[in-house]
This record gives structure tokens, C-alpha cells and sequence, in this order.
């Protein structure tokens, strides 16, 4: 393409490139060029702002119609002409730098239309965006073409899509696999599985890679620490929890106890690593930041403060008062002082990691992992998950950082080879009596229906208790709330339909730390048979005694839903079976989408015969005192007419009348209940 040419006869136009976008703009005439785009069916676009968006995949087919009747026309910006200058302009074959976190890459006949998708995912969030459709597709792309860049771990990517289109390339890689200086030999209290050995062998062989291993498989007691054996150099272990950093401590302690070799640990304010170090990506990304010497300076400024008013202080209890500040300052002191040391040693140590294994991949893809692994330049890099995706759709990111699949085994697969407890998940319906399309009408938002519909639905809440009781009997049992009022609730519950009160247990993420370890160890003690918790059982949290599990909450993370079922398989020596107890919540905004989605996920996981979706309805009522949260909620101005039809569609719902008997002119306003026409009389009418 030519600088802009003033040729009689040629559209002119400015060419830009952003978020992997050709954006034409200042186009003279906005009709002709539109109707060029159209002409090539394989060019999608969208047309914002008296601006065209193009996809880059496809750069090839709108060369061509820039080639035939705008060239010489267009004029380029200079990140375009950095675009241009890569991959546009050059000669010869294509080069890839290969470095352990990023690839840098130039040269002509890039296929875009495969590397762009092969880098990219749909961020499902986008919908929700005000950009989106407008100056955002909603697409996150890894593949920086200004720069030249993309995540090393999509290098085979890149060079399938090259290969494919019979692109020459050449790759210069410019580091080397360490060999073993460390010969460990670790000690395991079990025989390994044939899995177990070959997932280790799989991503062994590929020095880089995930393996999506179900919980109970044995990730850390094993998998990882097998992998650090067999490579035998200074090694990384990270988490996103501090219930996986303690145990993977632990683990590691067993299995390389009488090692000639350090254990290291870094989080909660401890930082000492060693040739096994397992870290909280929490402190090592908090780390990484320079702590601000402003901050420093204003602490020792407020301590020299609260001296002067000491040294002044007339009074006991002023003296009181100014001592405590400083003790207060001074601790803020050292923890800033704890910082800078912390900072000042974590890249040196980063450096000197040959391996790291990532627990648990959904947390990649973030700030403060994507900073992590900028520091890191460990040539081994692997991922161990149970879920190895994100809730935005972008598993890609996983990819990104450690490479690709190299090891897959789902739950059921290991409940048929005996590595797993036998498992079954029970889903019944339940009918909240609320017409969803009314509801939606009245725009009531997500946390106001979660309140309603879930956390203070009486009914459902009953009905739930109930299962618990009957499986607290014989077996050990997880209550699964979202909300800490919702936990609370169950618990009150449990206790006046006769539980005894130190049979049932509450924690949270609010829960004393000490306390909470407490009432985890009881509890896998079998000393008493309920645990009612929220987040804490969603990753990592190992209790094999608890074969039973009962949702009180909703939600459908694709990423929780197979993990917080996989706390009930965890292999038994009476080899009780897992279950799992579930609402499909019909009639009811938000909620009945995601339980069918939960039993989906369950079904691909553990398999579609193990997950049974009973016949019955478990019967609700109308929620009045919702509904009059719902109509407190709605704009002031509102039409009586669609005010008296939302009521009496949930009133014939709360009188059972048969659909086909609905009719609107049998409709009378003086049938309707006291509290419906309190309601009703809410309404404003216009």
C-alpha cells in the first residue's frame, strides 16, 4: 500500500490499527465505500461513528478490495505503519523469536484469517458492555500485530496455522532446558494409578503444558510432585488460596521428607523460598510492585506526629491516645519496610525458578498473573486443574501461559476405574409461582432476585433442610450457600427443625482464620455431621468424610459447578457414594436458566447417567413480600393497565387456574387478595 495519493478519480481514506481492528476513517464517500466492503462476502464489518471496523483475520480479502479501487487513496497511521513495516513490507521467510513467556514474530504471508482466531476468544462479558458492537467486537485478542508478540504458550498455534497455509518460517529459541541438579527421591503412601503415571509422562515429554485431572486425582500429592522430581530443578509451586498453599506444603513435606533439599514457603507475611517453594500468587504479584516511598516517608511524618503530641500530652489519657498511634504507624512502618525487602528479593528469586506448576487454571489470564509470568522465565511451565477454563470464555489465556493439553481425565471416567467413589447427582424441580416474563417486565435486578427468590424463600429453604436432616443421619454432609445471610438462615433452620446446635457449623470467608481451621479439622474428624459454608468449598477443600452435598444457592459457573460436586468422590474406605442434591428453579427469573446449565455440567463431568433429574415438583408460593420489594423497585411513573395484568397473572399463578382458563375479561379486581391489591395500589398510574 502507497502513502495518500491525491489521484483523480480514488477515494481517500485514513487506515488505522487497533485491537486487532482495521479501522478506516475520514472516508469521503461513507456509501461507496460500504457498498465495496459488501461486494467481498468473505469481509465482515461494522460501521460506528462514521468509522468501518474490519476484522484483521480478515486482512487478506480486504486487500483486495483496496487493491482495485483505493490504492494510492489511503493514508496510514503510524501504529499501521508499524503493522506494515512487521509483516507487511518485509522480505524473505517468516522469524519467531521463542522466548520462555513471549514469541516475537515478522515477516510477510502471515495467515490471519488462522492466527487471529487461534489467539482470540469472545469475552462473554461483552453484552454487557456500552462499547460493545460500537468501538469493541467483545473479542480479547493475545496476538499483538504492532508489536510482533504473542504468549509463548500459543507458539504451536501459530505454528500450525503457518504449516497449514505453507508459510516458510525459521525459530530461533533462546534458552535451553535445563537437565537435574537436584536427585530427589520422593516417598508415596499409595501405589500411583496408570493415569496418574501417564499424565506425568505427558507433560514430562512436553516440558511445558495443562493436564485436566477431576479432584481426587491427586494433583498435588503425585502429579506435581512428580514432575519436580523427575525435572529436578528449583521449583515453584502457586496458588490462588491459602487452604491449597497449606496443603501443598504439606504434601510436598511427606513426599520429599529425608530430600537433601529446602522447603520454601511464600504468603500470609512469610517469605523464605527454597529449592521447593509453594507461594500465594497473591504475595508474589503484591511483591512485584515497588511500594511507593511517598507512603514510607508520610508513616515515619504521622509517627514523628503522634511524638510531638506524647511529648506534649498533659494527661494519662492523652498519653494513652498518641502511644497507641504510634504503635499503630510503626507497624505500618515495618509492613512497608517488609515490602521493599520482599520486593527487592522477589526477582532475583524468580529468576533462579526453573519450573513452576500452576494450581487450579481459571485464575490465569489476570494482572497479577500476567505480571507473574513476565518475571518468571522458568523454561518448564505447567498447569494442573480440574477445570481448566475461565467463566468469560477465555481458556485460551491458560493456553497462553503454560501451553497446550497435554493430559485430560473427567470425573467419571475415573469413578469407572475405581479412582473415584461412585457418584449421583439429584436435581428436582421447584415452582417459585412467578411468571419469569413478568418479572423481567419489572427490570429487577440480579441481587434484589437472589434475595427473593433464594436466599429468603422459606419454602425452599424448608424443603432443602429437610435433605440435609435425612442425610445427616449416616453421613457427613456440605451445605452450600452463597451469601453469608443465606448461611446463617440455614443454620437457624436446621437447629429449630431439631438439630442439635453443635451438630451444625458455619464458615465463611469473614470466619476467624483460626477459628475456621478448627471447625474444617472437626469436621473431617467426623465429629460432627453438618458444615454449612460458602466460597471455601469451591477449590481445594478436602474433606473426605463428606459424601453429601445439598445447594441452597443458584449460580452456574462452569468452573465451580464440577469442583464443588468433586468434593463428595473423593475415594471412601466404605466406599459410600457421592451425592449431590439440586433445585431447578421453574417460574423464576435468572434461576431456572442456570440450574439447567448446573445439571449439564455435572452430566458432561460425571456423566449423563450418574446425574438423574427426578420426576415431582416440590410446590412454592407466591412471595408477596417480594413482589412488594419488586413493585418498590419500579420506576415511579408506571402504566395501571400493565401494573393490574402483572398482578393478576401472579395471582391466577398462586390459585393454581389452568393455563387455558387465564382470561383476561373474567379478570374482576375484587377477587384479588389484601395484600395483591396493597400491592396493586403502589402502582402510580401516568
Amino acid at each position: 500500500m502507497m502513502k495518500l495519493q491525491h489521484l483523480k478519480g480514488v477515494q481517500h481514506m485514513l487506515l488505522d490499527l487497533k485491537n486487532n481492528e482495521l479501522i478506516f476513517s475520514e472516508v469521503g464517500d461513507m456509501a461507496s465505500f460500504r457498498d465495496d466492503l459488501r461486494s467481498n462476502k468473505d469481509v465482515k464489518f461494522r460501521e460506528y461513528l462514521q468509522k468501518f471496523y474490519v476484522s484483521l483475520a480478515d486482512f487478506d480479502a480486504i486487500r483486495s478490495v483496496l487493491s482495485k479501487k483505493h490504492k494510492g487513496g489511503i493514508n496510514f497511521t503510524d501504529t499501521y505503519q508499524r503493522f506494515a513495516n512487521k509483516f507487511v513490507l518485509s522480505q524473505g521467510d517468516v522469524k519467531i523469536i521463542w522466548n520462555t513467556t513471549v514469541c516475537e514474530i515478522e515477516g510477510p504471508n502471515i495467515p490471519w484469517h488462522e492466527i487471529i482466531p487461534k489467539t482470540s476468544y469472545f469475552n462473554k462479558a461483552a453484552k454487557r458492555s456500552r462499547t460493545y458492537g460500537k468501538s469493541w467486537s467483545g473479542y480479547v485478542h493475545l496476538f499483538n500485530p504492532i508489536k510482533g508478540e504473542f504468549p509463548s504458550g500459543l507458539l504451536e498455534r501459530v505454528i500450525q496455522a503457518l504449516t497449514k497455509n505453507g508459510t516458510s518460517f525459521t525459530i530461533d529459541q533462546t534458552f535451553s532446558y535445563p537437565k537435574p541438579y537436584f536427585h530427589l527421591s520422593p516417598s508415596f503412601s499409595f501405589e500411583p494409578t496408570k493415569d496418574q503415571i501417564n499424565s506425568v509422562a505427558a507433560l514430562e515429554k512436553s516440558n511445558t503444558g495443562i493436564a485436566k485431572l477431576p479432584t481426587g486425582f491427586g494433583k498435588t500429592s503425585y502429579v506435581a510432585a512428580s514432575l519436580i522430581q523427575k525435572k529436578g530443578v528449583r521449583s515453584l509451586f502457586l496458588a490462588n488460596q491459602k487452604i491449597l498453599t497449606n496443603d501443598a506444603r504439606k504434601d510436598f513435606e511427606a513426599v520429599f521428607a529425608g530430600n537433601d533439599i529446602s522447603l520454601g514457603f511464600i504468603g500470609d507475611g512469610v517469605f523464605e523460598p527454597g529449592d521447593i517453594t509453594v507461594a500465594s500468587i497473591q504475595t508474589i504479584a503484591a511483591s512485584l510492585k515497588e511500594p511507593n516511598e511517598k507512603e514510607r516517608e508520610l508513616v515515619e511524618y504521622q509517627i514523628g506526629l503522634a511524638e510531638q503530641r506524647l511529648n506534649l500530652a498533659r494527661d494519662n489519657e492523652h498519653k494513652k491516645q498518641a502511644k497507641k498511634e504510634i504503635k499503630k504507624h510503626t507497624a505500618r512502618l515495618r509492613g512497608i519496610d517488609a515490602r521493599i525487602e520482599r520486593h527487592k528479593r522477589v526477582i532475583p528469586f524468580l529468576k533462579e525458578v526453573d519450573l513452576f506448576i500452576v494450581d487450579e487454571a481459571q485464575v490465569l489470564g489476570t494482572e497479577q498473573w500476567n505480571a507473574f509470568l513476565h518475571a518468571c522465565p522458568a523454561p518448564y511451565r505447567y498447569t494442573l486443574s480440574a477445570t481448566p477454563t475461565r467463566t468469560d470464555g477465555g481458556a485460551i489465556q491458560i493456553i497462553a501461559a503454560t501451553g497446550e493439553m497435554r493430559f485430560e481425565s473427567f470425573a467419571s471416567e475415573q469413578i469407572e476405574k475405581g479412582r473415584l467413589a461412585e457418584f449421583t447427582g439429584h436435581f428436582r424441580k421447584f415452582d417459585h409461582k412467578m411468571e419469569k416474563d413478568v418479572v423481567k417486565d419489572l427490570n429487577i435486578e440480579y441481587h434484589q432476585a437472589y434475595d427473593i427468590f433464594i436466599v429468603h424463600n422459606e419454602k425452599r429453604n424448608d424443603h432443602l433442610c429437610d435433605k440435609v436432616i435425612e442425610w445427616a443421619r449416616d453421613y457427613y454432609v456440605l451445605a452450600l450457600v452463597t451469601r453469608k445471610a443465606h448461611g446463617e438462615i440455614v443454620k437457624k433452620m436446621l437447629i429449630e427443625k431439631g438439630m442439635n446446635e453443635e451438630d451444625v457449623h458455619y464458615i465463611d470467608g469473614d470466619t476467624n482464620e483460626k477459628k475456621r481451621e478448627k471447625i474444617i479439622t472437626s469436621f473431617r474428624n467426623c465429629e460432627f455431621p453438618v458444615l454449612i459454608g460458602t466460597s471455601v468449598f469451591d477449590v481445594g477443600f478436602n474433606v473426605k468424610n463428606a459424601s453429601k452435598m445439598v445447594r441452597f444457592n443458584a449460580g452456574s459457573s462452569e468452573v465451580r459447578e464440577p469442583q464443588r460436586a468433586g468434593r463428595t468422590v473423593r475415594k471412601r474406605l466404605d466406599d459410600t457414594v457421592g451425592e449431590t442434591y439440586d433445585m431447578i428453579d421453574t417460574n423464576c427469573p435468572y434461576f431456572e436458566s442456570q440450574a439447567w446449565k448446573r445439571l449439564s455440567l455435572l452430566r458432561e463431568e460425571f456423566g449423563s447417567e450418574r446425574v438423574k433429574f427426578h420426576s415431582g415438583i416440590i410446590e412454592g408460593e407466591l412471595n408477596v413480600i417480594g413482589l412488594q420489594e419488586i413493585v418498590s423497585s419500579i420506576p415511579e411513573k408506571t402504566d395501571r393497565a400493565k401494573g393490574e395484568e402483572i398482578i393478576k397473572t401472579l395471582q391466577y399463578v398462586n390459585d393454581d387456574f389452568e393455563e387455558e382458563e387465564d382470561d383476561t375479561e373474567d379478570y374482576n379486581l375484587d377477587d384479588l387478595s389484601p395484600n395483591l391489591k396493597r400491592i396493586l395500589d403502589q402502582l402510580t398510574v401516568k
